[in-house]
C-alpha cells in the first residue's frame, strides 16, 4: 500500500470552499421545516432528490421526494442512526439503514415514491447506533462502507448491479467513527475517508473493477465524527469531518482523494451552524457528473434539517 506522508496542520483555517455560501436554508417536505435525529439526501441523475432522515420522537425512517409531504417509509421499521442514501441513475436511489442487531439493510426506492421494501444485506453489520456510507458507480453498481460490530474494524462491499461481491476489511485499520465513501466520475474511482485513533482524517482509492485500494493517505484534521466525500463533475472532491468545535470543517482534494498540497488545509464552514450529527454532503450530478455538493446538517438546538451550497462547479 502506497502512502503519502504530507499531513495538514489540525484545523488549519482558511479561506472558504470555492463559490461557498454563507446562507442556510432549511430543507422542507411539503412545505413544513424538517426536522429529525439525522438526515441525509440524494440527486438521481434527472434532477430528482430524496431526502431520508430518523424520526425526531422515534425511530422511524421519513422521506420526501423534491419537497414533497413526508412519508414514512415502510410503517414498522425502525432504525437507532440516521439512514444514508445514495443515486440509482436517472430514476431513484439506493437507501440504506441500521437495523437491529446492527444489521444493514438497503432499499431500491423510485421518483414515483414506489420502492422495493428493505431487504438486508447479508453478512453486513454494523453497531446499532452507527450509519454507514455508499455511493453509486456505473452500470447500477455502487459501493457500500461501514464500522465493524464488535470491533473498529473498516469494511467495504462492491455491488454490481446485480449481486453483492465479498466483503474486504482493511488491514491495519482501526477507528471508533464509520468511514464514508464516494465515486469520482472522473477519475473513475472509489475514494474511501475514515478517521483514525489518532482523530486525523485518512482517504484511500479503488479503480473501477480493479478491486486493490490504494492509500492511506493523511488529511490531518480533529475529527469528531463519521467525515463525509462527495465529488464535483471535474473531479475534485470535498472532504468534510465534524471538528472538535462541532462546527464543520472541509477540504478540497484532487480526483484521487489526495490533498493538492497548496497549504490552504481545512476550512470552517462560513456559518459556523453547530451539529451532534456527522455532515451529510449531497452531490447534484445532472447526467451523471457532479456541479454542485450540498452541505446537509442537523442543528444542535432545534433538530432543524438544513443545507447550503458547499462547492459548484459549472456543467
Amino acid at each position: 500500500m502506497s502512502v503519502l506522508f504530507t499531513t495538514v496542520a489540525a484545523n488549519a483555517a482558511s479561506s472558504a470552499l470555492p463559490n461557498e455560501e454563507s446562507q442556510i436554508y432549511n430543507e422542507q417536505a411539503g412545505g413544513q421545516n424538517v426536522r429529525g435525529r439525522g438526515a441525509a439526501e440524494a440527486y438521481d441523475t434527472n434532477g430528482n432528490h430524496m431526502t431520508v432522515w430518523r424520526a425526531l420522537d422515534n425511530n422511524a425512517i421519513w422521506s420526501s421526494i423534491n419537497n414533497q409531504p413526508a412519508v414514512q417509509m415502510v410503517p414498522g421499521s425502525a432504525t437507532a442512526t440516521q439512514p444514508w442514501i445514495t443515486s440509482a441513475g436517472g430514476n431513484g436511489w439506493w437507501v440504506f439503514h441500521t437495523g437491529g442487531g446492527g444489521q444493514i439493510y438497503v432499499m431500491r426506492a423510485y421518483a414515483d415514491g414506489s420502492h422495493s421494501g428493505w431487504t438486508a444485506i447479508s453478512g453486513t453489520t454494523t453497531e446499532d447506533l452507527l450509519p454507514g456510507s455508499a455511493s453509486a458507480g456505473p452500470e447500477g453498481s455502487f459501493m457500500i462502507a461501514w464500522h465493524g460490530r464488535g470491533n473498529n474494524n473498516i469494511s467495504a462491499r462492491f455491488y454490481n448491479g446485480y449481486a453483492f461481491g465479498g466483503i474486504y476489511t482493511f488491514p491495519n485499520t482501526q477507528s471508533m467513527y464509520p468511514p464514508a465513501v464516494a465515486y469520482n466520475w472522473q477519475s473513475s474511482r472509489y475514494v474511501i475517508a475514515h478517521v483514525g485513533s489518532d482523530n486525523q482524517t485518512y482517504t484511500a482509492w479503488q479503480a473501477y473493477g480493479y478491486g486493490v485500494w490504494n492509500g492511506w493517505y493523511n488529511h490531518g484534521g480533529s475529527a469528531r465524527s463519521q467525515p463525509a466525500l462527495a465529488a464535483l463533475h471535474n473531479g475534485n472532491m470535498e472532504l468534510a469531518i465534524l471538528g472538535a468545535d462541532l462546527v464543520t470543517w472541509s477540504q478540497e482534494l484532487n480526483n484521487y482523494g489526495v490533498g493538492y498540497g497548496d497549504g490552504l488545509g481545512w476550512s470552517r464552514e462560513t456559518s459556523g451552524t453547530g451539529t451532534f450529527y456527522p455532515p451529510v454532503l449531497v452531490e447534484n450530478r445532472p447526467n451523471g457528473a457532479a456541479s454542485t455538493i450540498f452541505l446537509l446538517l442537523t442543528v444542535w438546538d432545534n433538530y432543524n434539517i438544513v443545507y447550503k451550497r458547499n462547492m459548484f462547479e459549472g456543467p
